[in-house]
């Protein structure tokens, strides 16, 4: 009878690494939250930026004409 050599993940320390650095559901759903509030915040400023560029572009339009 051949024996069956038996590999727990803990004897390969690649897979062991791989297993501890990717990150939980949590984290990903934490990491998701923020990129989401990140994009809200900088969609934001660029309206504002545009409507501040719309308020100079009238401003001295209307001002010349």
């Amino acid at each position: 009878m051949t024996s069956t050599r038996h590999v727990s993940v803990m004897s390969d320390p690649v897979q062991a690494n791989a297993r501890s650095t990717r990150p939980s559901t949590r984290e990903m759903l934490s990491h998701i939250g923020w990129e989401s509030e990140e994009y809200l915040r900088t969609s934001r400023e660029k309206v504002n930026i545009a409507q501040t560029v719309q308020d100079l572009v009238c401003d001295v339009f209307f001002l010349t004409v």
